[in-house]
């Protein structure tokens, strides 16, 4: 690559060009989308469903998946104890959380069978909160493959935050759902665009035979949430504006 680029010899690249270098005076290019209107869209399609408040943050999602998922459950728990009786509100947001790789990997690594096993012992005596028949829990293999993406990460992570809270008696979590999705139809190197939620998909993932704390902590987010019958797939969309949010709650 050197000898193509004539760099063969220096021992330092060469300065990064300045935006008014005469390099790009040929340069043109035109923006056709944003992250932004797929937000304003989904805000559109809200009204037009009739919701009653349509709230859209201004501040693009970034930082931690796995934070962001359990904050907005958070978040909407607290909104939802404001609203009125038999009402609607829907909370969108879109930008392009991380996932620390290194550290999903060395959690991956230090989980053992004998680790997620002690894990799904300690849910046999949960309530339980959806009738669904039980299968017997099958912990994260050591071997099976990382699978998810950003956001099935925040996903799983804001439906178990959903779910602990309806556990300590909080009812106005049943009353919300989330839905968090890459704009392009692929989440990470998944088949699924991302999932759609809400505080019993914990408890189907367990019936199904699957750890959904232990599959969060090791980056298998996506087993969860196919054993839960969770994930949203829509197919490729043909463009990619990030990912976009929306928390719908309904009181």
């Amino acid at each position: 690559m050197s000898t193509a680029l004539g760099l063969e010899g220096h021992s330092t690249p060469p300065a990064v060009p300045r935006a008014n270098d005469p390099a790009f005076a040929l340069v043109d290019y035109t923006l056709v989308a944003r992250n932004a209107d797929a937000v304003a869209a989904m805000a559109d399609a809200a009204r037009g469903q009739g919701i009653d408040v349509v709230l859209t943050d201004e501040d693009p999602l970034a930082g931690d998946a796995d934070a962001l998922g359990s904050a907005l459950a958070a978040r909407a728990i607290r909104q939802a104890r404001t609203m009125p009786p038999g009402t609607s509100t829907v909370l969108l947001a879109g930008g392009e959380p991380v996932v620390n790789l290194r550290a999903t990997i060395e959690r991956a690594v230090q989980h053992g069978d004998e680790d997620d096993a002690r894990l799904a012992e300690s849910h046999h005596d949960v309530p339980a909160l959806v009738d669904a028949p039980l299968v017997p829990p099958r912990p994260s293999a050591a071997d099976e493959p990382m699978l998810g993406g950003r956001m099935q990460v925040l996903a799983l992570s804001a439906a178990l935050a959903l779910e602990q809270a309806a556990m300590r008696g909080d009812t106005t979590a049943w009353r919300i759902a989330l839905v968090a999705a890459g704009t392009d139809g692929r989440d990470g190197p998944t088949d699924a665009a991302g999932a759609i939620v809400d505080a019993a998909v914990p408890a189907l993932a367990r019936r199904a035979g699957r750890t959904p704390e232990a599959d969060l902590d090791t980056g298998r987010s996506w087993f969860s949430l196919d054993a839960a019958d969770a994930l949203l797939r829509t197919g490729p969309s043909g463009t990619n504006v990030m990912d976009v949010v929306a928390v719908l709650i309904r009181t």
